[in-house]
Order: C-alpha cells, then sequence, then structure tokens
C-alpha cells in the first residue's frame, strides 16, 4: 500500500515464507499486516510450523472494501501450520492448503470482515483443502 492507501502491487507474492516457525501477524492488532492487491498469493508459505495470525488479506486498510490478491489470500505447503484469526476476502481461494499434514484453520472470517456490509467472497473456494488431516473450526 502507499501513504494514501492506494494498491502498490507486487509482481508476485505479497509475503513469502521458506523456512519453519515463522509468525505473519500476531495476537495483538497492532501486529495485524494486511496483504493486499499482488499478482500472486496475499501470503504463501512452504515449511512446517509456521502462524499466519489476525491478518487482512484481499481487503483494504482502514474499512472493509475488497482489494484482492490475484492468486490465494493464503497458500500453503507444509505441516503443522496455522492460519488463525484473520479476515480473508477477494482473492482466488481464500486459503489453499496445497499439500501437508495437520493444518489448523481456525476462527477466521472467510469471504466478510468485521463491520462488512458487503460481500467480500473469494473467486474461488473459501478454503481449499489437498492436504491430510486438515482441522477448520469457527469460534
Amino acid at each position: 500500500m502507499t501513504n494514501d492507501g492506494t494498491a502498490a502491487a507486487n509482481a508476485g507474492d505479497g509475503i513469502d515464507i521458506n523456512g519453519a516457525n515463522n509468525t505473519v501477524g500476531g495476537s495483538a492488532v497492532a501486529d495485524r499486516n494486511v496483504v493486499s492487491a499482488n499478482n500472486g498469493d496475499g501470503v504463501h508459505v512452504v515449511g512446517d510450523g509456521n502462524t499466519v495470525q489476525n491478518d487482512r488479506v484481499g481487503i483494504a486498510p482502514g474499512s472493509p472494501a475488497a482489494l484482492g490478491n490475484i492468486l490465494a489470500g493464503v497458500e500453503i505447503e507444509g505441516d503443522d501450520n496455522t492460519v488463525g484469526d484473520s479476515e480473508i476476502g477477494d482473492n482466488g481461494p481464500g486459503i489453499k492448503i496445497k499439500s501437508g499434514s495437520r493444518t489448523m484453520v481456525l476462527r477466521n472470517r472467510i469471504g466478510t470482515a468485521t463491520g462488512a456490509p458487503l460481500d467480500l467472497g473469494n473467486n474461488g473456494p473459501g478454503v481449499e483443502t489437498l492436504g491430510d488431516h486438515t482441522t477448520i473450526t469457527g469460534t
């Protein structure tokens, strides 16, 4: 994003993690990332034990307006990863679990956001899983 709030797209992924035990975002609102308007995935994780938490992916900052990523909002390849407490909308699939085992998708708003009066649906599945032993839960 630029300082005036307009999209400044990356040619590829917004955040690209290749490794283990990393965290994107965090438990506090101040830790939140806005990952939007990229020409690849919003967040692409390759590795084990990573966490994507409390982020806005494909949604504009400051207001619940659509500003999607071309591919997945969050794409996971690896074991024991977690996507939680995030708002994810207006992407290809919202969350794509491409491979791996024991991924947890917890308490996310997929296709909507806090205070969203409009549809922020994804252009594919809300959650697409090709991995094994995935847990998907709400509150």
